[in-house]
């Protein structure tokens, strides 16, 4: 799928104070998704630059589930990089 195409796109914020369970409950669900369709559409899950090396970590730490390679987990900046060059190309 590429930028220009015109798809239905579901974005989720989960909100709460540290240690509210937010980075367990989005990994369960990720890791559920990817089960459920390894070979469904790109996943993008945004966190903070400092997060996204652990957030891959705690995700692999059991192993690489099915379809983890349809998994993008961006900080702010590497999103609007990847936007700004499949725009370009």
């Amino acid at each position: 799928m590429s930028l220009g195409e015109k798809k239905a796109v579901q974005a989720r914020f989960l909100l709460g104070p540290a240690g509210s369970g937010k980075t367990f409950r989005c990994l369960a669900e990720i890791r559920a998704v990817l089960a459920a369709s390894p070979e469904g559409p790109p996943l993008v899950l945004l966190a903070p630059k400092q997060a996204t090396f652990q957030l891959e970590r705690q995700l692999l730490a059991d192993g690489a589930p099915q379809g983890y390679t349809r998994l993008n987990i961006f900080s702010f900046e590497r999103l609007a990089r990847f936007v700004l060059d499949a725009r370009a190309s």
